[in-house]
């Protein structure tokens, strides 16, 4: 909990994201391919300097993770009375 507010607290992430109407075919090798070169020696490396961890995840699960984002921040947002353009 963050200043008072339940599920408020938040992690810095990056993801991949492509049009809706993109092939599963398509996305599932994207995947496979970014998970690939994540595990590479020198990708490794270089998030492990960067102090960044890894979080491979399947594409499913991203998906419900960025709609569990969009609801949670939808949440801090309107509370903190916030108004967005």
């Amino acid at each position: 909990m963050e200043a008072g507010y339940p599920d408020s607290g938040y992690a810095f992430w990056v993801g991949a994201f492509v049009p809706r109407a993109t092939p599963d075919a398509i996305r599932k090798r994207l995947h496979a391919e970014m998970v690939k070169a994540i595990a590479s020696p020198a990708i490794a490396k270089k998030l492990a300097d960067l102090g960044a961890e890894p979080l491979t995840i399947s594409p499913e699960a991203f998906d419900a993770m960025v709609k569990s984002e969009i609801a949670i921040n939808a949440v801090v947002v309107k509370a903190a009375g916030v108004k967005v353009n």
